[in-house]
Formats: C-alpha cells, structure tokens, sequence
C-alpha cells in the first residue's frame, strides 16, 4: 500500500511540474508552433546585425546572441514592420545590411506584437531558432544533470546488477564532468595549426567570487580570472566577430578595454580566439574548491559525530557510575 502512495504521489507531482511548465512555456511555444504551421512569407531586408555576450550570473556561463533587424511589410498593411531575429552564426556572417532575405511572419497583427514569435527567417523553425541560443559551457551543465540522475537511481535500486551499473555510469559521468570543466589541453589542444590577428578588447569582467553566489568571504575563488570580450576582423569577409577568452587574472599586466593584444584561432572558427601569452590555470585550481569545500562539510560532520560520541560515552559513564554508588554499602 505504501508503494502504491508513493507512485501517486511522484505521479502527481511530475504532473504538477508539468502543468506549470506548460502555464509558463505555452502561449510561448504555441505561437511559435503556430508561425511554422500558418505564417506567411514575404519579402524581408536586413537593417543591421549585432553580436552580444551575456553573462550568466549562476555560472561560468555565458550566452553569445547573434541578432539582425529585419524590415518587412506584411501584406495586410501598408507600413513596414520591424523584427529582432535570433540567427546561428553561419546566418550571421552571410547576412549584411541591406541583404534581401525571405520572412515568415505571423498572419494576424495581434500576434505579431509579441517579439520572440512575431517572425523569423524562412528556413528558421521553433526548434532551430531555440538551437541559437548557446552556452558556452553547456557540458558541463548536462554532465551534472546525469550525474545527479544517476546517482539518485542508484541510491534507490534495489537491484545489485542495476546499482552496479548505475554506479559505473555515476562515475564515468562525474570523470566526464570534471574533464569539461577543466579543460585540459590535451584533450582541447592538441597544437593544431593556428592563424593570429590583432584584436581589441570590448569589455572585461574581473572574477574574484564564486558565480552565482554573494557569500564574499566563503566563496572568494583560489584563482581569479578575467573574462575578457575580444573584437577584430578575420579578413574572411565575414565582417567584425566577437571571441571570449577567459585568461587569469594580472596574466596580461596593464589590460584594459580598448587595448590591442595579439590573438590565435583555429582556422575556420575566429570565435575561439584566444589572447596569446596569457596563463588560463584558474579552472584546474578553482576546481580544488570542490573538494575542498565537500572536504569541510564531511569534517565539520565528523566533528558533531565525534562530540556527539564523546558525549554519549561520558553520559554513559557518569550513568553507571552513580548507578554503582547507589549499590554500594
């Protein structure tokens, strides 16, 4: 009876949490469904593009949005009306100001007040226009989202066979995960042949904290480190691109923004670019935090379980003690 409960009540809130996403995403993703199934297409032009990085405050995160504004004029109006459009970055370098390109747009105008959904690209859908949006170090986010799964399985198997394998799949996971955090170079760099350019910096973010939280005094980093927005033209007719590097701090004496600096990139992706003489150690020791943190939370709990146990033995001693002085003559 008791398991027959809990199914329930997992039930139920698996359903709730899908209710409230379906609440939340709906209006969302049924407008967005609705241009790919009933939009019109028309005739659009390209009034300008930007390039933007937004950090993501609870990570290491960032978020690259590659954007282009599109005139268009809807055929059941005589005024033209004006988009920001998402796009992937092979999009991004094809289009130019003034580029002609095919938009599809949502058929009545109340629907085209909404930004994300009033139109797209032709050849865009709901789920390539979800796909633009990209973090940087998205890896290490699904990694540790099976991890949990994972391990949470394996702690409520009751299948030897089954928890062995969950385990070995825990611990390929956290490995994986460790791995794409760090980034080592032998597996990320493995000295490919690389083109250099000079390139300017946009803007720079000292990190000091661990991001994500406010705690200053537990959460000061082991090794800052800067991220730092680089500007420059590749000289592939692709236009001004945007890198990210993120370099340890003080590695670059006397950085700042408007500065030039010499950068490496592999051939083909000039938003990889890198600063050239620069250290970047700070995710192998930042990462020492990990352990080191887990390592204080087990001894502060072995500390309560050992007073807990001194404790109880001196109860215990005391308790039989008085017990003999009462039995005696």
């Amino acid at each position: 009876m008791r398991r027959l409960f809990s199914a329930i009540g997992t039930l139920l809130a698996w359903l709730f949490i899908i209710a409230l996403l379906a609440i939340c995403l709906g209006p969302i993703v049924g407008s967005s469904i609705y241009l790919d199934r009933h939009g019109i297409v028309g005739p659009g032009k390209v009034v300008s593009k930007s390039e933007r990085i937004s950090p993501e405050s609870r990570s290491n995160s960032w978020l690259r949005r590659l954007s282009i504004t599109v005139s268009y004029e809807p055929r059941d109006q005589s005024w033209s009306n004006v988009a920001l459009i998402d796009v992937d970055v092979a999009s991004y370098d094809q289009l130019r100001p003034g580029s002609n390109v095919r938009v599809r747009y949502q058929p009545t105008k109340w629907l085209r007040q909404f930004p994300f959904v009033a139109a797209r690209l032709e050849q865009q859908s709901t789920l390539s226009f979800l796909s633009v949006f990209a973090y940087n170090d998205w890896q290490p986010l699904v990694l540790g989202l099976l991890a949990i799964a994972f391990g949470m399985s394996a702690l409520g198997s009751r299948s030897l066979p089954a928890r062995l394998v969950l385990v070995t799949l825990f611990g390929v996971t956290i490995v994986a995960l460790v791995i794409f955090s760090i980034r080592p170079a032998i597996f990320f760099d493995r000295g490919a042949p690389r083109l250099t350019a000079t390139a300017t910096v946009r803007n720079i973010d000292h990190l000091t904290i661990e991001p994500g939280n406010t705690d200053v005094s537990s959460q000061e980093l082991l090794q800052p480190f800067d991220r730092v927005e680089l500007e420059f033209d590749p000289g592939d007719s692709g236009g001004m691109v945007v890198a990210v590097d993120e370099i340890d701090a003080g590695s670059w004496p006397g950085l700042q923004v408007g500065a030039s600096v010499p950068v490496t990139y592999p051939q083909g992706q000039p938003r990889a670019a890198q600063i050239a003489g620069v250290t970047r150690n700070h995710r192998v020791i930042n990462w020492l935090m990990l352990p080191l943190d887990f390592g204080i939370y087990i001894g502060g709990i072995a500390l309560i379980l050992a007073i807990g146990a001194v404790a109880r033995i001196f109860t215990r001693r005391r308790a039989q003690r008085s017990s003999q002085g009462q039995s005696g003559p």
